[in-house]
């Protein structure tokens, strides 16, 4: 299937949603355990603040910048390029670096076309991966590996895959947060990568939203030369640390 048209309808959305992103939730999940909510966040981070990002850091679709802030207050940072297609989605990642943005080297640029002009320390992309097909893959892991020098790290987190739906009989969950995505009836891991999302305004997109099993996601990992442990958290997350083999 020829995913272009997707994929530039993908990247229309994120340019609309840049400036309610951490505002908005796309689709309403069940009732939210804050607790849990927390705990299991505190679980990603603590991992993401062990790991030696180096000095030279790569960050792939870096958003509205949350990650891009925890980045470049690491004490060991010097400098840091963030990818990202979205001229809107850099505006907002600007605004939350502060003075910090001298450090910090934005490429606008469709992250599918684009190659790394050196190679990295460390990459990390976080809520991305469960947005490239399964036909780009393999390609955007390989110029992952490609980015990285040997023995440098890799971080990445996204969502888990929604609970599949138990019997009408069964009580609904209460999960820790609310999930990214409702399992729709018949759902099952990877049957369908298409979901639609709706702007503030309305205006409905369709965008990639493709759920990695663990086992799946390691072994595609380590055909591009990159030996990573795929961590999944009790509810909601998705998280991978590792290092270019």
């Amino acid at each position: 299937m020829d995913d272009r048209d997707l994929l530039v309808e993908q990247q229309e959305y994120y340019r609309a949603r840049a400036s309610s992103y951490e505002r908005v939730v796309d689709l309403p999940g069940g009732p939210v355990d804050v607790a849990a909510f927390l705990a299991e966040r505190d679980q990603v981070l603590g991992a993401f603040d062990a790991l030696d990002l180096g000095a030279d850091v790569l960050e792939l679709a870096g958003g509205t910048g949350i990650w891009t802030r925890r980045i470049v207050e690491r004490r060991a940072t010097r400098a840091v390029t963030v990818v990202d297609s979205s001229v809107e989605m850099v505006t907002a990642n600007l605004s939350q670096l502060g003075s910090s943005t001298n450090t910090v080297r934005f490429v606008i640029s469709d992250i599918f076309a684009w190659k790394p002009d050196h190679s990295f320390d460390s990459v990390v992309f976080c809520y991305w991966l469960s947005h490239v097909p399964e036909s780009r893959m393999e390609s955007f892991l390989d110029m992952v590996a490609s980015a990285l020098k040997p023995g440098g790290s890799l971080f990445f987190v996204d969502d888990k895959a929604p609970t599949r739906p138990g019997p009408p009989s069964d009580p609904a969950p209460t999960r820790p947060g609310p999930p990214s995505d409702p399992a729709p009836a018949g759902w099952s891991a990877n049957d369908d990568e298409v979901r639609e999302r709706r702007t503030p305004e309305g205006k409905i997109f369709r965008i990639v939203k493709r759920y990695w099993e663990p086992g799946d996601l390691r072994d595609r990992c380590a055909r591009a030369g990159l030996d990573v442990a795929v961590t999944e958290t009790a509810g909601l997350f998705q998280y991978g640390v590792g290092r270019r083999a």
